[in-house]
């Protein structure tokens, strides 16, 4: 796991992890049944060692929550941390997660003392991993979002811009906010957001 921990995302592979122990990919499956299950052994010991949200009032917690899950994946260079949509809101690498569904028995606990019922903590549950999941698709860092913002000016530019004036006005200025910026707006959306649909104080 030591050494899997310190393979790179891009180049992540059963062969690499036996590659860099000197033996065959064979001896790995020995004790992992798969890929997968290496990668959730991984997922699992880093989530088990991440920080709590401290357990203020709901907000509080559920905002920072979702900051220092984000910070957690973002900080990893891990295949095994890399976000995925799947058939279960606590599994990593389609392997069951303990440290997950830990994590998941406090979410529920903390909101459900708050005044939620259980279903719509699970909701919220559901709600926050999946902003800060999408948040990472591409992993953008602030030089990319120029990037992007550029191909996209030079698209509506190519395109004609007066077809597309309120892109071509907005995109005459360069982004002046952060991808963390960015990211704890969406938040403070989804905090109010939460506040307002369920009547949560």
């Amino acid at each position: 796991m030591a050494e899997a921990r310190e393979i790179p995302t891009s180049e992540f592979s059963m062969r690499a992890v036996a590659n860099r122990l000197q033996v065959t990919p064979q001896s790995i499956y020995y004790y992992f049944k798969n890929g997968n299950a290496l990668l959730a052994a991984l997922a699992e010991e880093s989530l088990a060692q991440a920080p709590r949200a401290p357990e203020a009032d709901w907000k509080t917690y559920f905002r920072q929550g979702m900051l220092d899950y984000r910070s957690l994946l973002i900080a990893a260079d891990s295949p095994a941390l890399m976000p995925e949509i799947n058939s279960s809101w606590v599994r990593f690498n389609d392997e069951k997660s303990e440290a997950l569904l830990i994590r998941m028995e406090e979410f529920v606990a903390v909101l459900t003392q708050s005044g939620f019922t259980s279903q719509q903590a699970i909701e919220v549950w559901n709600l926050g991993t999946t902003l800060v999941v999408r948040s990472l698709v591409s992993r953008l860092n602030d030089p990319e979002v120029q990037d992007h913002w550029n191909a996209l000016r030079a698209d509506v530019d190519s395109l004609g811009a007066d077809r597309f004036p309120t892109l071509r006005d907005v995109l005459s200025e360069d982004p002046t906010t952060t991808v963390d910026e960015w990211f704890s707006r969406i938040v403070e959306v989804a905090v109010e957001g939460v506040a307002a649909v369920y009547r949560a104080k």
